[in-house]
């Protein structure tokens, strides 16, 4: 009895022992302070596991989240309120470049995917939405990167009967039988499709990429920082991206517990994550330094200059270079 009551208090100092010694680790590392889209988001999806598998501490650097909706993250990132953010889209960082905001593209992590949805089977490819009454976020970067595919198959958008609306109301409009079809993105994509299959018929425009830049990488979104907290934090950088390159590899080697993990943070049905997770072309998870994917990233700037998401390229200064 003796020895069983000595063997759990052993066990009890022992975990209390390493939890402490974990905390006063994190209080000797350098804090970053990072903003994040509000979930569900694919940018909320290594969010949960860095955190939860403590990946931040054990690459050197302690990492405070703030979650906030698009246009407060877009709005704080853009004055400065905050220096590094994880739900950077390229063409977005591009626009604050050449407005003058000396923001500098790290890594990505997701490549580009985008699709359209439609309630009927006679639309097959993007031009087949002429005539049609059609709605999308069309402030958004995932929007601007659609006018590129549908112009390149020689979409007449003037055409399209388009209607406005937030991501989180299109696919009311198509359900309600408002339109004929939507443009829309992950993770609300194959969650449509988990909750209502065979319903609505897909085209996966983003596979057009490769046939008109003949690259197989189309950059979308990744981790940025203003180039004074850069300077301020050197070393910071590397150790970031080694957090995130961390997670993307747990995540496909514990596949069954990263998607609960994903399901619980962005409250998405875990079937949906599952499918998701196994479809890594629509997922696009791609931890990447962006000096490695250079050219590809200057054409995704090209193509928000066809579309005129953006005036003029930015300086090269945009993509940071020194990551390992």
């Amino acid at each position: 009895m003796r020895r069983s009551i000595y063997l759990l208090w052993v066990l009890f100092m022992g975990t209390f022992l390493l939890s402490g010694e974990r905390e006063l680790r994190a209080e000797n590392l350098p804090a970053c302070e990072i903003v994040a889209f509000t979930p569900p988001s694919v940018g909320s999806f290594l969010t949960p596991i860095i955190e939860k598998r403590g990946l931040d501490v054990k690459n050197g650097v302690q990492i405070k989240w703030v979650m906030k909706p698009s246009k407060a993250y877009n709005l704080g990132y853009a004055s400065g309120e905050f220096k590094v953010g994880s739900s950077a889209a390229l063409l977005s960082e591009a626009l604050r470049r050449v407005k003058g905001v000396k923001t500098v593209y790290l890594f990505g992590t997701f490549d580009y995917f985008g699709a359209v949805l439609s309630r009927d089977p006679s639309i097959k490819r993007l031009k087949d939405l002429e005539g049609k009454k059609f709605a999308a976020d069309k402030v958004t970067t995932n929007y601007a990167m659609f006018e590129y595919f549908a112009k390149k198959e020689g979409v007449d958008l003037q055409k399209l009967d388009t209607l406005s609306a937030g991501s989180s109301a299109l696919m009311t409009y198509l359900t309600a039988g408002r339109v004929d079809a939507i443009q829309l993105w992950e993770p609300a994509f194959t969650q449509i499709m988990v909750e209502q299959p065979g319903k609505y018929h897909p085209i996966f425009y983003h596979k057009l990429w490769k046939k008109y830049t003949g690259l197989d990488v189309s950059p979308y979104l990744g981790v940025a920082a203003h180039e004074d907290w850069i300077k301020q934090n050197p070393s910071v950088v590397q150790k970031l991206y080694n957090t995130f390159k961390e997670a993307e590899r747990w995540l496909w080697a514990n596949e069954e517990e990263g998607a609960r993990i994903i399901a619980e943070e962005n409250k998405l049905p875990l079937s949906a994550i599952q499918i998701l997770l196994k479809k890594k072309d629509q997922l696009g998870l791609n931890v990447v330094p962006a000096e490695k994917v250079e050219k590809e990233i200057y054409e995704v700037f090209k193509a928000g200059l066809e579309t005129k998401a953006i005036e003029k390229l930015p300086d090269s200064g945009i993509i940071y270079r020194g990551i390992k």
